[in-house]
């Protein structure tokens, strides 16, 4: 108990002395690479310091924690697999012997590791020896990070089936740490991971039943097409005291996070009229911009909409919903109520603390992403002031009617410093040849140019994200490139 310290192994063939080397230091690189995966999904703590804390700017420690956490796994599975794999070098490289320890032949010691009774290295016959419970470890470790955990992290997998990769995650995530922790060899774990696995499991506690728990009712769920859904809320106790809501915050909604916009007085205009999807509407007005886009396509459309004020009157919270096979959104708007945490702070918060002082701001929204571009602008329009210095809102979808939806939250009404750019990215066969009745209010299909927004940005600017996985590694690079203060939220990995 206790045996393993920093001396290493003298005598022997250099294999003896790589495996003595690579199980200790493997070993302590686990346990901190444990320590800091359980300190990133302490959501309830982080979220108290993003709304009191002072010193730091914490909104957004949600995608940081995200990174670190990738991260951390990664270097987990890089120290595990040799840490159990290093006992077998002098077998593979130096032909020593392998002797097993059968049963009989070890010994069950608290808290539940098997103790053999011969030598792990024996010098003088050239032996290893190994128990089940070293076979099991190699095993099972072996088969834990190099095809149950990728296979959860594999996208096409994880689209498909979402609820079972992220509960299969977990699972895996468990079993490691009652391993790790249950060998007498590593008493190290039961000072540095034990008492943080404990937390990990009384947070997750706190968290579901107790932090900011609520049951939603669903004012209405409106099917926008392609797969996209309107989906507006409000609290079933309107009395229950609740948490000021801020800019784009984010709510677990059946166990699901989603980025929420709060009805800030926000008239949705136009959902549910299947007569307004058709390429004869006209409504607001706004071109996009000669240089803005790369052009992928010679087809022109007309994107005006009729501009009725629509309302929809008792929701408190909405958000554009997608739906997406095996990830529990059918679930979601399956009932009249939501079982719902939060709301939990993000990064776009900080558009809500300073308003009208904020620096010169780059919005970019793709997809369902674009739910906190429509709540920032509906706030804004409340707003006593305008802001101060130029927002620049940029909006692209595949979808022709979330398009023609969130565009049409966008520009009902001007804002004064605020240009929208919108690029429709869709290539549906429906779409043909069109001669354009209105030429001032037509745009060209094509993709967002992001090389010659950003660098148009001024060097102040504040550049914020949410959308795609795909186009938030080129904002990211691109803003890390022109030196621009980059915010990233929800990535809807697809």
């Amino acid at each position: 108990f206790g045996t393993d310290k920093l001396s290493f192994y003298s005598d022997g063939p250099w294999t003896v002395w790589v495996y003595d080397v690579t199980a200790k230091v493997s070993g302590r690189t686990c346990m901190s690479a444990l320590a800091g995966i359980c300190i990133t999904v302490l959501h309830a703590p982080f979220n108290y310091l993003a709304e009191h804390s002072t010193l730091v700017e914490m909104h957004g420690y949600k995608p940081a924690n995200l990174r670190i956490h990738k991260k951390l796994g990664i270097f987990l599975g890089l120290s595990t697999v040799p840490h159990v794999w290093s006992i077998l070098f002098p077998v593979f490289f130096d032909q020593w012997g392998l002797e097993y320890a059968r049963i009989g032949e070890t010994k069950l010691r608290p808290p539940l590791s098997e103790e053999k009774y011969c030598k792990e290295i024996n010098m003088e016959n050239s032996t290893v020896c190994i128990d089940s419970d070293d076979l099991g470890r190699l095993i099972g470790m072996t088969i834990l990070f190099c095809i149950v955990i990728p296979l959860t992290l594999f996208r096409p997998f994880r689209k498909r089936h979402f609820n079972l990769a992220w509960r299969i995650h977990v699972l895996m995530a468990v079993i490691y740490s009652i391993d790790i922790t249950r060998r007498r060899t590593h008493p190290h774990t039961w000072v540095i991971n034990i008492p943080l696995c404990l937390v990990v499991g009384c947070n997750w506690i706190f968290q579901r039943y107790f932090y900011r728990v609520s049951t939603l009712r669903l004012v209405e769920v409106t099917d926008i097409g392609d797969g996209y859904k309107l989906v507006l809320m409000s609290r079933e106790n309107r009395s229950e005291p609740f948490a000021d809501s801020q800019i784009a915050d984010v709510w677990w909604l059946n166990g699901h996070p989603f980025t929420i916009m709060k009805n800030w007085d926000t008239k949705i205009h136009g959902v549910g009229d299947e007569n307004r999807h058709h390429l004869d509407w006209e409504g607001h007005k706004f071109r996009v911009e000669a240089g803005r886009f790369e052009r992928t396509k010679t087809v022109m459309i007309d994107i005006a909409m009729t501009g009725t004020d629509e309302t929809r009157d008792g929701w408190e919270y909405g958000c554009i919903m997608q739906e997406f096979q095996g990830g529990g959104t059918e679930k979601i708007l399956k009932s009249e109520t939501v079982r719902s945490q939060g709301p939990y702070r993000s990064v776009y918060n900080i558009l809500s603390l300073y308003p009208v002082n904020q620096p010169p701001l780059v919005l970019i929204g793709s997809g369902s992403g674009g739910t906190y571009l429509v709540e920032y602008l509906s706030f804004m329009r409340q707003s006593p002031q305008p802001p101060i210095n130029p927002v620049k809102v940029y909006y692209t979808a595949r979808s022709i009617r979330l398009f023609q939806f969130v565009t049409d939250q966008l520009c009902h009404r001007p804002l004064r410093n605020t240009t929208i750019y919108a690029a429709l990215t869709t290539k549906e066969p429906s779409i043909g040849p069109y001669e354009p009745t209105h030429p001032e209010r037509d745009m060209q299909l094509g993709r967002l140019c992001i090389n010659d927004l950003l660098q148009r940005a001024a060097p102040t600017t504040v550049v914020y994200y949410c959308g795609g996985g795909a186009l938030l590694q080129e904002v990211r690079s691109r803003c890390a490139e022109l030196k621009l203060t980059f915010h990233e939220g929800h990535a809807f990995q697809s």
